[in-house]
């Protein structure tokens, strides 16, 4: 199969698929153009802001501390 031509198409090795189906397959094969949506800057900093936030609330790495030094 072809790799999709699509300028936004995801392009990577996926290692299950590729082993179930006995050749090479990148993620685009499974990309759609119509379900690809653009977000502004005020969205994606938003969209990351509220991800990291949420992330930081699970896993305080505030709290962690190294055993010794590292140089």
């Amino acid at each position: 199969m072809e790799c999709n031509p699509h300028p936004n198409a995801p392009h990577g090795f996926l290692r299950q698929a590729s082993h179930d189906a006995g050749r090479y397959v990148c993620e685009c094969e499974w990309w759609d153009e119509k379900d690809y949506e653009l977000a502004t800057l005020e969205e994606a900093e938003a969209f990351a802001e509220k991800r990291n936030y949420e992330y930081t609330e699970r896993c305080p790495w505030d709290e962690w501390k190294p055993t010794k030094d590292i140089v």
